[in-house]
């Protein structure tokens, strides 16, 4: 064996190792280690980001209001007229 093919030997086990390094390093960022409660090291996959969810628009909530304030004095007319 010459020299020129040991390096070219040794180039194409260090692109391996590379290649092998960046997709452990790449699985370990998606893994969580924590302790249970036994104290026990237990490795899961991270949670999710909680989805975000869409409030009310303010016209929706403007709406909101207007039926809630008629039906409240719609209540309250009814209430005076009962109690006369």
């Amino acid at each position: 064996m010459n020299a020129d093919s040991i390096v070219l030997e040794l180039n194409a086990e260090i692109a391996r190792l590379t290649q092998a390094r960046d997709l452990l390093a790449s699985n370990t960022s998606s893994v969580v280690h924590s302790m249970s409660a036994s104290g026990h090291k237990v490795t899961r996959a991270p949670r999710k980001a909680a989805k975000k969810r869409s409030g009310m628009t303010p016209e929706g909530r403007k709406r909101i209001a207007e039926m809630m304030k008629k039906r409240w004095a719609d209540k309250r007319a009814a209430a005076k007229k009962s109690s006369k």
